[in-house]
């Protein structure tokens, strides 16, 4: 089951802004929708989602990520609340990613009829990595973890330089290291940069990053292989799937009313870093799977609440 770990977590966090309207018709000038505003509200994507997910469940969080001085840096330095230890590293002339969403109430439902991003990806500069790479062995000398996270969105903090940098200093201590990392287009077609994180331990993954790290005539059973470590892979409504010493574990995923997928990896990595998936791999799939289907039952990048999860357990 779902253990009260110590955490540390790094990756790149995002400011998700949500702005929610009510239709009211057509204009009489263009063939454009008006719509009154109802409100808007902000959360803390990405790495950040994770962050929340792992606090709903009881770890105990050390957060090490990388913000620019722009304007919204004092958002999150005013409202990023979590039970933990936060601890940004401000890079001077970095712009700090932004996804602003626009849902539509129309009929009783609402739609997303547009997303709006800031996305600037500048590679973090080789001063910072520097700083980093110290905070976190100054870290990992002091604390106990029990395990290690590390959340890469693509937004320019897990560049090659600073991954290479980092592993030698996570691997010095024998602490699990659970790896998330998106393939991203950088305007030269799709790029993985899993391979980089040689000497973690456990790499998630999706069905379509999964497929995509493999060459011609490799299947899903070479990925350990090929990165040296435990395989997940997730699959959304197929559920999710561990290869792990030369065998296969799979869980489907529970019977849901979907809202907004939005953030449900995020959810399932939170979990399943959570619990003993070397010893109990069918039950730590099976409850990661559920904590990530009772998050896409909210709009948005909002975590469940753990006494939710309890009681789905309590009446299976």
């Amino acid at each position: 089951m779902i253990q009260n770990k110590k955490v540390l977590i790094i990756g790149d966090v995002i400011l998700d802004v949500w702005t929610y309207a009510k239709a009211i018709g057509l204009s009489l000038e263009t063939p454009t929708l008006k719509a009154q505003f109802s409100e808007k509200k902000h959360t803390f994507g990405g790495t950040g989602n994770v962050v929340k997910n792992l606090s709903e469940l009881g770890a105990d969080i050390t957060f090490l990520t990388l913000l620019g001085d722009d304007e919204y840096f004092r958002t999150y330095d005013e409202d990023f609340d979590f039970t933990g230890n936060f601890l940004p590293i401000v890079e001077n002339h970095r712009k700090n990613t932004v996804k602003e969403r626009f849902w539509i109430e129309r009929g009783g439902s609402n739609y997303k009829h547009l997303q709006i991003n800031v996305i600037d990806n500048q590679a973090i500069k080789e001063k910072t990595i520097g700083s980093m790479c110290y905070e976190v062995k100054k870290l990992i000398h002091k604390e106990d973890f029990d395990v290690i996270m590390l959340i890469d969105y693509r937004h320019g903090l897990f560049t090659e330089e600073f991954i290479n940098s980092l592993m030698p200093v996570l691997t010095k201590k024998e602490i699990p290291i659970v790896v998330s990392s998106q393939i991203s287009d950088y305007g030269r077609g799709l790029v993985s940069n899993h391979i980089n994180f040689r000497g973690a331990n456990l790499i998630v993954m999706n069905k379509l990053e999964a497929e995509f790290n493999l060459d011609e005539g490799q299947s899903m059973e070479d990925l350990p292989k090929i990165f040296g470590c435990d395989i997940c892979v997730t699959s959304g409504r197929d559920g999710s799937i561990l290869y792990m010493d030369g065998k296969k574990y799979q869980q489907n995923i529970i019977d849901i009313n979907e809202v907004d997928p939005c953030g449900a990896g995020d959810s399932f990595i939170s979990c399943l870093s959570l619990t003993n998936w070397k010893e109990y791999p069918e039950n730590s799939l099976f409850i990661s799977n559920c904590w990530a289907g009772l998050s896409v039952e909210k709009h948005g990048t909002v975590c469940p609440k753990r006494d939710e999860l309890e009681y789905y357990l309590e009446n299976l």
